[in-house]
């Protein structure tokens, strides 16, 4: 072997024990543990396939009606509630015509506008009122996490009630269980 080679192996081995005799420290550092929380909130949305209804009573005949659907998409294991209000119990044409809310009937001898939803309170015609009032409630999440409710409003006027256009709303909320 030459010198040269000896020497190339001299230190080699060297540089190799160098790195040998260092501390494992210097190749890797102390493990960090990082601990994940995730939260993940109920989502609860409600879409109405018609937001303006439009109803055309006869005096003193049958009953106008004009339907919605409202849907609730929501993720909540426990459920939701589906309630209804109105910010003002008279519908209302001018200064001094309204229609109270109440249980429309045909042939009426007062005038009345209310809603039917098939559940709750609203199995039949009922009127609103300024206070939430439950029309749906469910237990569990719905299937595909989305459910409808179909909302018919009534209005029947009596042989009296003036001529004009009657405005009024209905606020439906829906709220998920905890």
């Amino acid at each position: 072997m030459s010198k040269m080679s000896k020497a190339v192996a001299v230190l080699g081995v060297v540089a190799g024990l160098g790195v040998a005799a260092m501390p494992l420290a210097t190749y890797a550092a102390n493990p960090e543990t990082i601990n994940l929380n995730v939260q993940v909130v109920d989502k609860i949305e409600l879409s109405a396939s018609e937001t303006s209804l439009n109803m055309n009573p006869v005096n003193g005949g049958d009953i106008a009606e004009a339907t919605t659907d409202l849907t609730v998409t929501t993720s909540n294991t426990k459920g939701y509630t589906l309630n209804a209000k109105t910010s003002d119990v008279n519908l209302t044409s001018g200064e001094n015509n309204t229609i109270a809310a109440g249980v429309p009937q045909a042939n009426a001898t007062t005038s009345a506008w209310g809603l039917k939803a098939g559940t709750k309170t609203f199995q039949n015609y009922a009127g609103l009122t300024t206070a939430d009032q439950l029309v749906k409630e469910t237990n569990g999440a719905p299937s595909g996490n989305t459910d409808a409710t179909q909302v018919t409003f009534g209005v029947a006027t009596a042989a009296g009630q003036a001529a004009g256009t009657y405005t009024g709303d209905a606020i439906f909320t829906a709220v998920a269980k905890f």
